[in-house]
């Protein structure tokens, strides 16, 4: 016993690098950290607004919390389950992936949840704040009140001779001199999905002009470019156009380059 007693103990050290240590009770091997899977997805969300800090190969809290917001940002919760010890071999795999480049391309943007706050109710009750607009000083007109109508929203850049590019369509109905969008659909892609069509805060005045604010969408987003921001508009309408089939047209400045036509017509 003497003879094997020194070669054992010299010999330990190696069982355990060798991964004698490593095997569970009854024989099997139990799993490794996934040191490297992990550093993969810390180093992929380290490239996009997501950053969890150092890529340590520990799955702390702030790597979970990354993953989970770009998964909500991006919809990944149906390819991706939530990042843990046991899935994070798959969110690596994700990484190389042809859906995990195009996010990775468009992932340098974070977009921020925001809750649009209405006034107080005995101000203008359901007009959210940045939407306010003071119409007691303003004599609206009437003219088309109880009528629904088609509306189409163009852009046409200023110094430019060009057809205006079409950003919006829908319909609109007006009560009381205010229009409100009843259905509306951006065609400039990017976060301007059909459904996220923002209601104005906006009337006609017994001018025929147009008043008021509204949210505007109008910078086109190609594929794999993040998206544009949206314009808040205060609309103070240049002019009013007849239209031959009766309905009407203003002009309003989006920006110091770029014009907004907002047209009204089939009117009934």
């Amino acid at each position: 016993m003497t003879f094997f007693s020194k070669p054992m103990r010299s010999l330990l050290p190696l069982a355990l690098l060798t991964g004698l240590a490593a095997t569970a009770p009854g024989g099997g091997a139990m799993a490794a950290a996934p040191v490297d899977d992990a550093k993969c997805v810390q180093a992929y969300l380290g490239n996009t607004a997501f950053r969890p800090g150092a890529a340590t190969g520990k799955l702390d809290k702030k790597t979970i919390a990354a993953a989970a917001a770009l998964s909500e940002q991006f919809g990944l919760g149906d390819a991706l389950p939530p990042l843990s010890g046991e899935t994070v071999s798959a969110w690596c795999a994700f990484t190389t992936s042809a859906k995990g480049v195009e996010v990775a391309a468009i992932g340098r943007l974070r977009i921020y949840p925001s809750e649009l706050k209405p006034k107080e109710p005995e101000a203008d009750p359901g007009v959210p704040k940045q939407y306010a607009f003071n119409f007691s000083k303003v004599k609206l007109g009437h003219e088309l009140d109880g009528r629904a109508c088609n509306f189409s929203l163009s852009r046409i850049l200023v110094n430019e001779k060009q057809t205006p590019d079409l950003i919006a369509i829908g319909k609109i109905s007006v009560l009381d001199g205010r229009i409100s969008f009843t259905k509306g659909q951006w065609l400039v892609g990017g976060t301007a999905t059909p459904d996220s069509f923002v209601t104005a805060n906006i009337g006609i005045t017994d001018k025929g002009l147009l008043l008021g604010k509204m949210q505007v969408f109008h910078m086109f987003t190609d594929p794999g470019e993040p998206p544009h921001e949206p314009v808040l508009v205060a609309i103070k309408s240049k002019v009013a156009v007849p239209e031959n089939a009766g309905g009407q047209a203003w002009t309003f400045d989006l920006d110091s380059d770029t014009r907004g036509v907002l047209e009204l017509g089939d009117c009934h």
